[in-house]
């Protein structure tokens, strides 16, 4: 009990020194735990999470592909595959954390899914908005729209002619100036 009582009044005696001597000292120790207390929980919590998240798996028979609807590090994507392959999902997606890294870290011209500036199809009646779509079918590396399979995913998706019109040809432009285009 004595060394009990004596430890808690030294530790009040250099407390109290140290909080005459230093006034923000214990407030700077405040701060500095709080900021890697909240560094180290998200840290954490994402390692707990997982990257990869599959959201949801459509099959859409009439132009035999199938949507995978996924989140990887909080970026919402899409990917078209033919039906007819028998790999698991996980699989078809693949993740190299390096790859994804170098892309998205550019020095010349960072890339994320915001360096699509446009993107549309041409119809007889007005333009339609596909750059939500252009942006989450683009993939994790930025290079996964393939022309045919996205062909026939806006073909199925804007086939209302009396909404849309007749659709000609779609096309999207990125940042760096480069735009491609391709008829239906």
């Amino acid at each position: 009990m004595y060394s009990f009582l004596s430890n808690c009044f030294f530790l009040l005696l250099v407390s109290g020194t140290a909080n005459y001597i230093f006034p923000e000292l214990f407030y700077n120790i405040l701060l500095f735990i709080n900021f890697y207390y909240r560094k180290s929980t998200k840290y954490v919590k994402n390692l707990l999470k997982g990257d990869l998240k599959i959201c949801e798996i459509k099959n859409i028979n009439n132009i035999h592909l199938t949507l995978i609807y996924f989140k990887y590090k909080d970026e919402k994507f899409m990917k078209l595959v033919p039906i007819k392959n028998n790999k698991p999902y996980t699989e078809l997606i693949n993740v190299d954390v390096n790859k994804f890294n170098k892309v998205r870290k550019r020095i010349e011209c960072p890339n994320n899914k915001n360096s699509f500036i446009m993107a549309s199809i041409e119809t007889d009646k007005d333009d339609i908005d596909i750059l939500v779509d252009i942006q989450q079918l683009s993939g994790l590396y930025l290079e996964d729209i393939h022309p045919v399979n996205v062909t026939k995913y806006f073909r199925y998706k804007y086939s209302d002619i009396e909404k849309y019109g007749t659709l000609n040809k779609w096309g999207y432009m990125r940042n760096d100036g480069e735009e491609y285009s391709y008829i239906f």
